[in-house]
């Protein structure tokens, strides 16, 4: 038990880095009801930066992306265009019905700051080697 905790301390140390704020009670009343009532005090306030970055223009890299590398399990991924030739990475859907709800759901929640896509993502040769590449279908 002693070794579990141990692994899981040193874990937390080299891939977690701990933030703390402080807000005053009475001054920051509406905040600290805002987070208690989010249901994840953690998303929400990562939703609120994330928001603040794609309002920037700033796409937000996410470590666990490589999650859903598979094309096979996710065939679909949702983007926002963002300005300067970038990108946004909403997410990965098993089905198109899951992705235009994940367009629909995205839109509502945050705007869109450009235009969305939904990608079908597969494996394509270039050349010698194999690429995950997504292209846009046609819906109609």
């Amino acid at each position: 038990m002693n070794d579990k905790r141990e692994y899981t301390a040193a874990y937390n140390r080299e891939n977690y880095v701990p933030v703390t704020i402080r807000l005053h009670k009475d001054a920051d009343a509406s905040i600290i009801k805002a987070i208690k009532e989010s249901g994840s005090p953690k998303n929400y306030i990562v939703s609120c930066i994330a928001a603040d970055l794609k309002k920037r223009g700033i796409p937000m890299q996410r470590a666990d992306k490589t999650a859903h590398d598979n094309p096979e399990r996710y065939p679909f991924e949702v983007i926002e265009c963002l300005p300067n030739h970038d990108h946004y990475i909403v997410g990965y859907c098993r089905s198109l019905n899951q992705a235009r709800d994940m367009v629909a759901s995205y839109v509502i929640q945050h705007g869109a700051t450009g235009a969305m896509r939904i990608l079908k993502r597969s494996y394509k040769t270039i050349g010698a080697g194999i690429v995950l590449a997504g292209f846009q279908e046609d819906l109609r």
